[in-house]
């Protein structure tokens, strides 16, 4: 909100409607502008700093879709509450689909029209924290960060997520920042004060999760030499973040399935269980549906684990976010040095497609941070994979297919697999500037997989 009291703009050409709407809301510790049509309400907007907007449907001339349609374009961070007499299920569709914050049949309530300015002036307040656009407010380094239209999409789920205390699924490729959000998610939610505990479920061996996420007891298993609490235990009022719940054991998945349930954690070899309060996030890159079908995942827990999803939208989704992205990421650098991209330099990051997402995006910045001479970051500063890429797009006349390059490919001969899954990884980890844990996230396999190809070929993991 404003620092001033919350502005609302009501909006109906019927007088006594709109004068009933003013007086419903003339209790609360708002200030109130009536207007008589749409093109007044945005000529308000305008010239002063709006809240929201409550707006009739059905008017002469522009209607209230036309002017959710002209703030969703312009002013998308101002909530939409429409009110109509003709309530119709396609309406109401309609209504979401652009982006309304309510949609409510007239005549209506006092207290259901207050409760539903209310809550859309908590949501813009959330949207904006998690946006990171308060003023004065800088952006932290771990913030989702970007202007797109899919990003301020993401901002308004993320800030519903927010002030919940419901399971968490996100989803997104490798790299699009799903822990950022898991992260934002926690921060500007009730248990923001409790902690937040990160685990990825892929990088532990079969048997070691379930010890990691409930504990154990002393004897538990071969090598517990005293007991050990697990992750549930530190994440007590607070939020556990699951990367990757897609990779657990389905005996893990059974467990965390009866703490979804029950709230009760029991340590690996005891027969006690412990009592927790967290919230569970979870992150996958991978389609569970289809890990369902397959037999890898139970229904039953992603049915608990989707109660609120979360989609974050890939880099080449959101390329007018590349140069904001870029520069939040320098402003982060390691040795906090004062720098600034070229012109030419922010143009050749937004050429690139980014395979590897934000988190490749970062490693470059911060790569070309570390090598550059100048306080300006040239074109030539960056690192070779993004140089390269142009080179290659503008001496190749047409893109070749994956059946083409396998005929280019064996007219050389016939590798084995090993010798093309070793080849392909080596190109991979060079393309990437050598970093085999962005390779293993590209690659959809974990950094030992990567290690143990390499080694295979000689390669110093060094």
């Amino acid at each position: 909100m404003t620092a001033s009291l919350p502005h609302i703009v009501l909006v109906d050409d019927d007088a006594d409607a709109l004068d009933l709407t003013r007086r419903m809301l003339s209790s609360e510790r708002w200030r109130l502008t009536a207007v008589d049509s749409p093109r007044e309400a945005l000529a308000v907007i305008d010239q002063e700093a709006v809240d929201c907007v409550v707006s009739d449907v059905n008017m002469p001339g522009s209607d209230g879709f036309s002017l959710l349609d002209a703030l969703r374009r312009g002013r998308p961070e101002i909530p939409v509450i429409l009110l109509t007499s003709y309530v119709t299920l396609d309406d109401a569709v309609r209504a979401v689909d652009r982006g309304a914050t309510s949609y409510l049949p007239k005549p209506v309530t006092g207290p259901a029209l207050t409760e539903a300015v209310r809550g859309a002036l908590e949501r813009a307040a959330a949207q904006r924290a998690v946006a990171g656009e308060a003023s004065g407010v800088k952006h932290s380094p771990d913030a989702v960060v970007g202007r797109s239209a899919p990003v301020v999409a993401l901002y308004g789920t993320v800030a519903r997520a927010a002030l919940s205390s419901a399971p968490v699924l996100i989803r997104g490729e490798t790299g699009v920042g799903k822990e950022w959000v898991a992260r934002a998610i926690h921060r500007y939610g009730p248990r923001s004060s409790g902690p937040f505990v990160p685990v990825n479920c892929s990088a532990f061996a079969d048997g070691t999760l379930e010890s990691e996420l409930f504990g154990h007891a002393r004897g538990g298993f071969t090598g517990a030499v005293g007991a050990r609490k697990g992750l549930f235990q530190s994440a007590h009022h607070g939020t556990l973040f699951l990367d990757e719940i897609g990779e657990a054991p389905l005996r893990v998945q059974a467990e965390l399935l009866r703490v979804l349930q029950d709230g009760l954690v029991r340590p690996v070899g005891s027969d006690e269980s412990v009592k927790v309060d967290v919230r569970v996030v979870c992150a996958t890159h991978r389609d569970l549906d289809r890990r369902v079908t397959e037999g890898h995942f139970r229904e039953d827990l992603l049915f608990r684990l989707k109660v609120i999803e979360v989609t974050v939208p890939p880099l080449r989704a959101r390329r007018d976010d590349i140069p904001l992205l870029a520069e939040h990421f320098l402003a982060h650098s390691a040795d906090g040095r004062a720098r600034r991209f070229s012109p030419d330099a922010l143009a050749e990051l937004s050429r690139r497609e980014w395979p590897g997402n934000v988190r490749e995006l970062q490693s470059a910045v911060l790569r070309a941070a570390a090598l550059a001479a100048g306080e300006v970051i040239l074109a030539r500063d960056l690192p070779p994979v993004v140089r390269d890429e142009r080179i290659a797009q503008t001496t190749t006349e047409e893109p070749l297919s994956l059946p083409v390059l396998w005929e280019k490919l064996l007219a050389h001969g016939v590798p084995t697999l090993d010798e093309l899954e070793l080849s392909y990884v080596r190109a991979v980890v060079a393309r990437l500037g050598g970093n085999k844990t962005q390779a293993a996230e590209v690659l959809g396999v974990d950094r030992k997989t990567i290690r143990r190809i390499l080694a295979r070929g000689g390669d110093d993991d060094e």
